[in-house]
């Protein structure tokens, strides 16, 4: 059965979970860090060790190490290696189920935004919310909405957990999108646009992703002169087909302190981080509807045998009804 994730849980969570993004933030690249959270006051405190377990609340350890006593302190632990740095989450079970899937959904996120950092490279996230049937949108480009209210906030913290939030020409033509967290608290992330070609630049005048800064076009295209002070344009080498290879992109981004993507659309776009391996984690949503034809959710390389297909582990979380699939791509394989 998913793992309920509960709004009102969310809601009670977020801003803790805002304020460890910018804690671990803050953190030298060999801290090793505590930070303990209880629901009762709302916030993060700092501690210095372990020691026993709290009768409610959760810790999150940042550093260098070994699990010592924490695994034994702290029962239901998680963690996630990243070229050698630890980062871990230990969670008391009293704080109660409802609790425990929202950090489950999230604090992968943040701890692997955060050892992208360390690393200096960067922590890449897809999503997608495609119908039973595997579509994304209808034959003719509608796509509003597919999925429910429930993910439709899930998108904009995942944007808000970010540095960053990028799509490609083709999603900004369609759905002309702003790319905020208008439905959550946060900070809006810089809205980064693929465009090998330059067919972006075309929409200048009439999409609103232009209007406000933070908005960086990476293009294999020439840079046209007298661009909007809020639009950046980054000139990138593309192949044969117009394409620039998402591990060039992800090194410029990493370059402006950007390490960590949200990948949000569209289908081709996504899909060339999975085929080029560097996706890091992918949330899938399910809705309960089926569109019969239109676009598909993926678009990637035929392959001749079942054993050539990337493979995932994955979790299943309830979202309002309907399904979110969070699949970690299985490396090497």
């Amino acid at each position: 059965m998913p793992t309920t994730v509960e709004e009102t849980a969310v809601h009670a969570i977020w801003p803790a979970l805002l304020q460890l993004r910018a804690e671990l933030a803050t953190l030298a690249p060999d801290a090793r860090c505590l930070m303990r959270f209880r629901p009762e006051s709302g916030v993060f405190r700092r501690v210095d060790s372990y020691g026993a377990p709290a009768a409610t609340g959760w810790l999150v350890a940042v550093g260098p190490g070994n699990r010592g006593d924490a695994a034994t302190a702290w029962p239901v632990f998680w963690e996630l290696p990243v070229a050698g740095y630890r980062l871990a989450v230990h969670v008391e079970p009293s704080l109660g189920p409802e609790f425990l899937a929202v950090l489950r959904l999230y604090l992968p996120v943040l701890l692997g935004a955060h050892g992208a950092r360390i690393g200096g490279r960067v922590f890449v996230t897809g999503h997608v919310a495609q119908s039973l049937d595997g579509r994304v949108a209808c034959t003719n480009g509608h796509s509003q909405w597919i999925s429910n209210l429930a993910n439709q906030k899930h998108s904009h913290r995942l944007r808000a957990l970010h540095d960053a939030v990028l799509v490609g020409s083709g999603t900004v033509r369609a759905d002309n999108p702003k790319l905020t967290v208008r439905h959550v608290e946060g900070r809006h992330p810089t809205r980064v646009l693929v465009s090998g070609r330059g067919q972006v630049l075309e929409l200048l005048p009439s999409r609103a992703i232009f209007q406000d800064a933070g908005c960086v076009v990476l293009t294999g295209a020439e840079i046209p002169q007298g661009l909007p002070e809020q639009v950046r344009c980054v000139s990138l080498d593309v192949d044969e087909r117009g394409h620039i290879a998402t591990a060039n992109l992800l090194n410029v981004l990493a370059a402006s302190q950007v390490h960590s993507v949200f990948v949000e659309g569209g289908p081709a776009t996504l899909s060339s981080f999975i085929e080029e391996g560097t996706l890091d984690l992918l949330h899938l949503h399910i809705a309960s509807m089926i569109l019969g034809s239109g676009s598909s959710a993926f678009m990637l390389p035929e392959i001749t045998r079942v054993s050539d297909g990337p493979r995932f582990r994955c979790a299943h979380f309830g979202f309002d009804g309907e399904v979110l699939i969070e699949a970690r791509p299985e490396r090497g394989s």
